[in-house]
Parts: structure tokens; C-alpha cells; sequence
């Protein structure tokens, strides 16, 4: 088991994100909204680049790219460039950073929705370029994340837990019978950190600073968990932020809830 990996994603401008093929009304620059329902999607199957230009070398170690229609043959790779390779380096086969894997995190997921997730060694680079390969069916994907991701030194403590929010309305009505209209069921996670020292402490309180209650950031349970995977993936922002304690000159504690975004 693995500490668990926290991402806020690097901003991207817009014109910085193009890609090899979109569909009428689905451009790559849907990608750029944080909402997961805004997506893009290739015109048609088969091998599609989406080229990002961080503007200048970026230090990164995570790529996200999630709520997509992956089935269990998609693949992707991930090719890197620096300012002065320039971006014709990326069709060199030297650029390749992540080589070419199932794009599916979670291979046994059922989800509607799989997600792509690649952490690894922080490289700097300008130049992105995400290559699938989706044969059966145009891609197509509502959420991308990329920059360089905070991990604890200790992991989250015990306690931590999954909870839903049921946006739906239930009422008894006389004759017994229940009336249910249905809406969405949304999924949290509640998780405490400790022993931060202060480096960290001060790390983890720009991410708060920066993301608050509303802006979306990344985060997983464990990214080298084997089994569960799609489930221990949490993308939305943070519902709770408590205060964080200090309990003597070197130990703490800080209670988050993520609450999904779907």
C-alpha cells in the first residue's frame, strides 16, 4: 500500500490543447471545463493525440484522464518534449515517458465511466502529447488533470471512509406506498492526515487555499492499490475542511471530505 496522492491540476489556457480528431460540438477544448459531462470526443476510432504546451518546462508527475468511455482494449502513452526539443520531438520515439498500457485504472471496473491514471517520476517538460489508441469507437473523455502531486511522508490515519450524498426526495404517501423521485448519488470520502511536518503542513494548506470548497482536484486512496481502483479515485472538490489541530511541537491533524463531481 501506497500514501495516498493529491492533485491540483496545472492550468491550462486555452489554444494550449489541440488534438488529432473531434467530433461536431464535442472540441478538445471541452476538457478545459472542470465538469466531467463536458466532453470531448474524437470523430472517429482508432489512434488520436492530444497535444498540451504548458508554455514552459513544468515539473509533473501525474496524468488523469478521466470519465471517458475506454472499453477494456484501450490503450494510451504518454510522450514528453522540453522548450528546446520543441514540439516536433514528440513524434520521436525517445519522447515517450509512459509506453503504451490499457488505458482502463481499474481493468475489473463495471463503471459507466473508467478513468485513466498514470503517477511515476516528476520530469520537466513543455510539450505533452497523450497518444490512444480506441478501436471499437470514437474516445471520448470529460476530464483531464495533469501536474505534480503532493504525497505525505505518513499516510492518512485510520478511520478514513466512503459515504454517499442522495440528492434524491423520498415521501411516505398514505396508502404506504413510497414516492421516490430519483436524483443523483454521490459519492464522498472522508479522510484525517497526521504527523505533518511543517513543510508539508504548508503544502497541503496552498492546495486549501487555492481549491477551497469549489475548485476540483484529484485524489487517490492509493495509487498502487491492485484491486478497486476506479472506486479509490476521487475527482470533485472538498465539501469539509476542519481546522487542523496541532497536538504537541510535532504531530497535527486535518480532516478533509472530497465530495465527487459526475
Amino acid at each position: 500500500m501506497s500514501n495516498l496522492l493529491i492533485l491540483s491540476p496545472l492550468p491550462i489556457e486555452s489554444g494550449d490543447i489541440t488534438t488529432s480528431s473531434q467530433a461536431l460540438n464535442f472540441p478538445i477544448d471541452h476538457l478545459r471545463d472542470p465538469q466531467p459531462k463536458v466532453i470531448w470526443k474524437a470523430a472517429t476510432s482508432g489512434q488520436v493525440d492530444i497535444d498540451i504546451d504548458l508554455k514552459s518546462n513544468t515539473t509533473f508527475d501525474t496524468a488523469f484522464l478521466g470519465h471517458t468511455n475506454a472499453d477494456a482494449t484501450a490503450t494510451w502513452e504518454i510522450r514528453v518534449a522540453t522548450a528546446s526539443q520543441g514540439a516536433a520531438y514528440l513524434g520521436n520515439g525517445a519522447s515517450i515517458l509512459k509506453s503504451q498500457s490499457l488505458l482502463r485504472a481499474d481493468q475489473s471496473t463495471d463503471a459507466p465511466r473508467p478513468h485513466g491514471f498514470w503517477t511515476g517520476a516528476s520530469t520537466s517538460a513543455r510539450y505533452i502529447r497523450i497518444r490512444i489508441n480506441h478501436a471499437n469507437a470514437p474516445i471520448e473523455a470529460g476530464t483531464l488533470a495533469i501536474g505534480q502531486s503532493f504525497r505525505p511522508r505518513y499516510n492518512y490515519d485510520w478511520g478514513a471512509g466512503r459515504s454517499l450524498t442522495d440528492l434524491s426526495t423520498t415521501r411516505t404517501l398514505r396508502g404506504g406506498q413510497m414516492d421516490v423521485s430519483q436524483d443523483a448519488i454521490i459519492p464522498n470520502w472522508r479522510f484525517v492526515l497526521g504527523n505533518l511536518d511543517d513543510t508539508e503542513l504548508g503544502t497541503l494548506w496552498k492546495i486549501t487555499k487555492k481549491h477551497g470548497k469549489s475548485a476540483p482536484l484529484l485524489i487517490i486512496e492509493d495509487p498502487d492499490t491492485p484491486f478497486d481502483l476506479q472506486e479509490a479515485i476521487h475527482y470533485g472538490s472538498f465539501r469539509d475542511i476542519n481546522a487542523y489541530e496541532r497536538r504537541n511541537a510535532s504531530k497535527n491533524r486535518w480532516e478533509f471530505t472530497i465530495q465527487h463531481w459526475q
